[in-house]
């Protein structure tokens, strides 16, 4: 009986030691964040950062409560620019701190996550986070590969002729229907104009390679939409030519290693510019979304199905800036992000990808409190304007559940102060304040971990 057990013992320890020897392999995944100019990207990466070192304000369900885990920011080991996180964490701790410039590149980090085993014998879970940040504007220029340059400058040209837009584009046009076309004039004509839809707080800007250059050459980036009736002329020819140049050039800047291999994709979308900025600008934003994730739901045996769909599994649309709006408007405001989406979820279910949406302030820049307002009392926001010293309280609007019809915008007027962002702790084992960025990273990464 005792040889018995002394053999289950040297078994048992002889295991033991084989498990010790064998290391687990450290589980690697690859996240992409994209979102247009000032949707808050550079917050958003900075707050998700600031968050996962300090743990303090995270809870993954019942793996925050069991389990130990630690976090350590790293250098991503790829040909990419990193993310500069300790710059914008100092200037975020200073109480005079304003919101970050845009990124205009590629840049990223990772984020190695070592989880407490279960038991002794069996080492610790180790997951390594990569995550690329790139400009949401080359991602509605990818499905330009699928449109010829005829066909992409009717739809350019009648788009600019609508009439929220036709102000804007007013030089642009008018040099179309010059007698002597000139070539140099039309180009800066249409990059104004672009730059026009941006200020204006518009989303649907092709191509947006034109305002952020991300490394293509002068020559394909100098063309514009022509009218069909110069279809037989010499400048249309030359345009073609450089509008199929640039298609060419912009798919082989994107067949890089850093843009292959997603398992996720998190998209950010601001919706409070588009609901200041009237009916027009909102419809704008529902077509630059839909023309964001056109490429994730294109067939096998296209380039844009290689380069995306090879491992992704869902795609996140997030909507920032919630801290801009009362508490009791958020599911108002996350029923509009939701109807935006709602044509494009079932062609990404049929290949395979999850399509989730969710509000959330990286930093939470308000508070909402009760005040009297033209002798109502109502929910306000209580934050300090840029450029101002002191706190104010203000009464931004109240958003409807539908919003898809001209009528509903009559006789409704939102306004959006600046808020300066709140000052990020000092301590590394705080983090800042925020709305819903738990429920994301845990809807991010909590399967993985």
């Amino acid at each position: 009986m005792s040889k018995n057990k002394n053999k289950i013992i040297n078994f048992l320890e002889s295991t033991i030691k084989i498990f010790e020897k064998i290391p687990i392999p450290t589980s690697k995944y690859r996240v992409a964040i994209t979102g247009l100019s000032r949707s808050g990207k550079s917050v958003f990466l900075t707050s998700l950062i600031n968050q996962m070192l300090a743990k303090d304000k995270l809870n993954f369900g019942d793996f925050g409560n069991k389990k130990s885990y630690s976090v350590r920011l790293v250098d991503i080991n790829l040909p990419i620019a990193q993310f500069p996180y300790h710059e914008y964490l100092e200037e975020f701790k200073n109480p005079y701190a304003l919101w970050p410039k845009s990124t205009t590149g590629v840049s990223g980090f990772a984020l190695e996550i070592e989880i407490q085993s279960s038991y002794s014998f069996i080492e610790n879970k180790r997951v390594l986070l990569e995550f690329i940040d790139y400009p949401g504007e080359w991602l509605i220029d990818l499905p330009m590969q699928d449109i010829e340059y005829d066909e992409w400058s009717n739809y350019m040209i009648s788009l600019a002729l609508k009439d929220d837009k036709k102000p804007l584009s007013k030089e642009w046009i008018d040099s179309l229907h010059s007698e002597n076309l000139d070539e140099t004039q039309i180009v800066q004509n249409y990059k104004n104009y672009l730059e026009k839809l941006k200020s204006n707080n518009f989303s649907f800007i092709q191509a947006g390679h034109f305002l952020q250059q991300g490394g293509l050459s002068d020559e394909v980036l100098n063309y514009a939409p022509l009218l069909p009736k110069d279809k037989n002329t010499k400048i249309y020819k030359k345009f073609q030519k450089r509008y199929d140049d640039f298609i060419k050039e912009m798919l082989k800047a994107f067949d890089k290693p850093y843009y292959k291999d997603y398992d996720k994709q998190i998209i950010l979308v601001d919706l409070i510019k588009s609901l200041q900025s009237g009916y027009d600008a909102f419809e704008d934003m529902h077509l630059a979304i839909k023309e964001m994730l056109k490429p994730y739901s294109y067939g096998k045996n296209s380039f844009l199905s290689r380069l995306f769909l090879r491992r992704i599994s869902q795609v996140i649309i997030v909507g920032t800036k919630a801290d801009n709006i009362a508490n009791n408007q958020h599911n108002n405001y996350k029923q509009l992000l939701d109807d935006m989406l709602k044509d494009m979820k079932e062609k990404l279910k049929i290949k395979h990808i999850r399509v989730n949406s969710t509000i959330i302030a990286s930093v939470k820049s308000t508070q909402n409190i009760k005040a009297k307002h033209q002798g109502r009392e109502l929910s306000c926001l209580k934050g300090t304007v840029e450029g101002e010293k002191e706190s104010s309280v203000h009464w931004v609007g109240e958003i409807p559940e539908d919003f898809y019809n001209r009528e509903s915008w009559k006789d409704r007027e939102f306004a959006f102060p600046n808020f300066k962002p709140s000052q990020f702790p000092s301590s590394p084992n705080k983090s800042v304040e925020h709305i819903r960025m738990d429920s994301l990273i845990e809807m991010l990464i909590g399967e993985w971990l």
